[in-house]
């Protein structure tokens, strides 16, 4: 995993406890950060808003942010991506919310997600591997022991990468506001 720079900022949804406990025994197998990062799905992040910025932009978010109801997220489905890194991740299924988030806010701040060269995938990361076969054999015993988890997405954090935490929760912004 290639940690992002200091004061790398994003926005991201952290799962609630008790589904937080249930995913860091995974985490705590699999990847080497995770005493540093809570369990979370990015929304956004490469070259997103700074840290100095955020104060002023802040009310443009939570407005955008904020005209979303709140909905479900269903964790039981694992998925790799096995390019650069090697990587086992959570399917979030939702009703497309994610994705309509991601967009909209594309939409209306184009300045802050500049173009990837892959489409955006709502995942939620366990861990990094060194290998393939190390990934495929992680994603069995996934597959095999995990139980599928629920929980209700009320919020998006706006949060910056410190010396001490990977993603650091700055600001919180509702959902249906």
């Amino acid at each position: 995993m290639q940690l992002p720079p200091l004061g790398a900022s994003g926005l991201v949804v952290f799962t609630p406890e008790p589904v937080t406990a249930h995913l860091e025994k995974w985490m705590r197998a699999y990847n080497p950060y995770h005493d540093q990062v809570a369990p979370h799905i990015t929304v956004a992040y490469r070259g997103f808003v700074s840290a100095n910025e955020w104060q002023t932009m802040r009310d443009q978010f939570a407005r955008t942010i904020g005209a979303f109801r709140p909905f479900d997220v269903t964790l039981r489905t694992t998925d790799t991506f096995d390019g650069e890194e090697f990587v086992l991740w959570l399917v979030p299924e939702d009703d497309g919310s994610l994705l309509r988030l991601r967009a909209e806010l594309e939409r209306q701040f184009p300045q802050y997600f500049p173009p990837e060269p892959y489409p955006y995938v709502p995942h939620l990361s366990i861990g990094f591997f060194d290998s393939l076969d190390e990934l495929d054999q992680a994603q069995a015993t996934m597959r095999a022991e995990f139980t599928p988890l629920q929980f209700r997405v009320d919020a998006v954090s706006f949060v910056v990468f410190g010396e001490t935490e990977i993603w650091g929760n700055v600001d919180r912004l509702g959902l249906g506001r």
